[in-house]
């Protein structure tokens, strides 16, 4: 960074390798061989920030190798995930001996029992196992889960498991599909997982004590700082083709979404598509969100964002009555005063 003069640190490599990619009828397109074709992409506007919370995955990594990443919904956990788990293997993270290891991905926003999971590792090291006489399909789940633990000690791996919390059910045990007995399944495969040369990232709404006790080191997602927020809101407003964005002007919207990027996703795209520029539009945006009164256009919006835009509307809209609406905003301007 202060460097007065360029300096070479590496000599320059002299060898150049030419790569062939042939592709025939029903092969699966090809992707960078470390990474699982299910690991989320980068969000169209690109990654933003999070470096906080990047670096105390990687720290938390040094001497733990199960690490929970726990936020409320829309902080961008997953992003998160995938964003460490490419930078991790692309820095040579899970490079031991010359051999390249790899980024796995599952997420349990479906149910899951240890045995489906562990066929991720049938799938990935297929060819491997079947050079060893070992057929993956024809094996018991004894049997799969003693292999599964025979090759993570073997292959250097980052597991991603994503959104965790159905597991012991959401929120506060409803809704759950998992067993205690399949639960504690689970939990067991990672406490004996964490001798071999694996790595576990986990990603949930809360801090899973209940299921997991103190297994995992536990990082949890901070609201995006003010400088992040501006950064994203000039991003999205980039994507829009709005052009140059006042931030003054933009603060009393950004301080509403109080740092959720799926949020300020939302309710700044809104904006943006609705032309606002001068701080009274933005200021009367602000306060029709705080009275529901805001209209949410989700027709340009996908996945997560759509949904969060439904759930605003819906929840102002179903919610509550007109008494109970007149009561939050006695509330909100007593907190405000």
């Amino acid at each position: 960074m202060y460097e007065a003069a360029p300096i070479a640190l590496f000599s320059a490599s002299t060898h150049s390798q030419t790569l062939t990619i042939t592709l025939h009828e029903n092969d699966p397109l090809p992707t960078t061989e470390m990474l699982d074709v299910q690991l989320p992409t980068t969000p169209d506007i690109g990654f933003l920030g999070r470096d906080e919370t990047l670096l105390a995955i990687d720290r938390a990594f040094d001497n733990h190798a199960i690490v929970l990443l726990h936020a409320f919904a829309g902080s961008g956990k997953t992003s998160v995930a995938a964003e460490f788990g490419r930078w991790y293997a692309l820095t040579g993270g899970l490079l031991e001996s010359g051999r390249q290891g790899y980024v796995l991905f599952t997420s349990f926003q479906r149910y899951l029992s240890l045995s489906r999971v562990l066929d991720k590792l049938g799938q990935v090291f297929e060819r491997d196992l079947e050079r060893s006489g070992i057929h993956w399909l024809s094996l018991s789940d004894e049997q799969r889960r003693t292999v599964a633990l025979q090759v993570l000690s073997k292959v250097p791996v980052l597991w991603i498991w994503d959104n965790v919390e159905p597991i012991a059910g959401f929120p506060d045990g409803e809704t759950q599909r998992w067993s205690e007995a399949e639960q504690q399944e689970l939990a067991d495969f990672l406490r004996d997982a964490r001798n071999t040369k694996a790595k576990f990232l986990l990603t949930s709404r809360r801090d899973e004590r209940e299921w997991l006790g103190d297994l995992p080191v536990r990082v949890r997602v901070p609201s995006m700082p003010m400088l992040e927020r501006v950064q994203f809101a000039r991003a999205l407003a980039e994507k829009h083709e709005y052009g140059s964005v006042d931030v003054g002007n933009w603060l009393p919207l950004l301080r509403y979404t109080q740092g959720n990027p799926l949020t300020i996703t939302v309710v700044v795209s809104q904006a943006l598509r609705n032309g606002f520029r001068s701080k009274d539009q933005v200021e009367k945006f602000v306060a029709d969100l705080r009275f529901g009164e805001a209209e949410l256009d989700d027709d340009e919006s996908e996945g997560r964002s759509k949904s969060l835009g439904a759930s605003l509307k819906y929840g102002f809209s179903n919610t509550f009555n007109d008494h109970e609406l007149q009561q939050l905003a006695l509330l909100y301007f007593s907190k405000a005063s």
